[in-house]
This record gives structure tokens, C-alpha cells and sequence, in this order.
């Protein structure tokens, strides 16, 4: 009865171990080349246990406008593995030119890495470089049909 005690006492702290260190807090930028008075996406992904924290995004205002937050929650369960990922999607438009680091964000003792993105002066020469790369990033979709009239039912 010991045994069993205290191997199962064994496996709870190596679950508690192995859940605390699952959570992970990333950061990506939509876009590393902007023209000034553009607006882009930083995206925070948290994957770990379900968290109702907030990201501290007070740092982001001393470059950026933000200009929207939004998120998104995924949970999943599959053949007993459950895996749960939350999302933050921040829209901001830089407030000066140049090279600019996006600091770290933090949720609770989670910190993303710093980034970097290079704001470039509104030029006509930099817009049209700058709808070009944002039409190489975009997915295009096309839909063909037919319609036969003579029997629609």
C-alpha cells in the first residue's frame, strides 16, 4: 500500500512538472517591410492549460498605434491528448520610420522575444513595392460554375 502511495504521489508531481512547462508564449509579425500610415498584425500564440490573463501590451504604445485586439480560443481533445491554444491578434500602425523593435509582451511570467520590423517612408515607389509583397502574401481564391437552365429543379 506504501508502494502504491507513493508512486502515485511520483506521477502527480511529474504531471504537475510536465504541465507547467507546456506552456509556451510566441510572437510573429504579419509583415517585417512597412510603409508609414500601413498597419500590420502582431499575433501572440499561448499554447498551454486554459489562462484568463490578459497580455500587457502598455510597451507596444510607445512605437505603435494600436488599433484593435482580437482573440481566439482553440481547444482540443483528441484520443485523450487535450491540447488548448489561445490567440491575440494585434492590429498597429507604427508611429515613426525606420528600423523599430517590438518589445517583449508579457502574460503573466511569460515573456514573447523582442522583434523587429523596418518602417519605410511613404513613397510612391514604396507603396508599389509594398502592394506587391502584400499580394505575394495573400491567397487567391477562384470559383467556376455552371448553371444549366433548362431543368433547375
Amino acid at each position: 500500500m506504501k508502494k502504491i502511495f507513493v508512486l502515485l504521489t511520483l506521477f502527480l508531481c511529474t504531471l504537475a512538472v510536465n504541465t507547467a512547462n507546456a506552456a509556451s508564449l510566441t510572437a510573429e509579425v504579419s509583415r517585417d517591410k512597412i510603409v508609414q500610415g500601413e498597419t500590420f498584425n502582431l499575433v501572440l500564440s499561448y499554447d498551454g492549460p486554459q489562462t484568463n490573463l490578459q497580455p500587457d501590451f502598455t510597451a507596444l504604445n510607445t512605437d505603435f498605434n494600436i488599433f484593435g485586439v482580437s482573440s481566439a480560443y482553440q481547444h482540443s481533445n483528441i484520443n485523450g491528448q487535450i491540447s488548448q491554444k489561445r490567440e491575440w491578434q494585434v492590429q498597429l500602425m507604427p508611429k515613426k520610420t525606420g528600423a523599430i523593435t517590438i518589445p517583449s509582451v508579457t502574460l503573466g511570467k511569460m515573456k514573447t522575444s523582442p522583434l523587429q520590423v523596418e518602417v519605410l517612408e511613404a513613397s510612391p515607389e514604396n507603396m508599389v513595392r509594398s502592394d506587391k509583397n502584400m499580394q505575394a502574401d495573400s491567397h487567391n481564391y477562384a470559383v467556376d460554375y455552371e448553371l444549366d437552365t433548362n431543368s433547375p429543379y
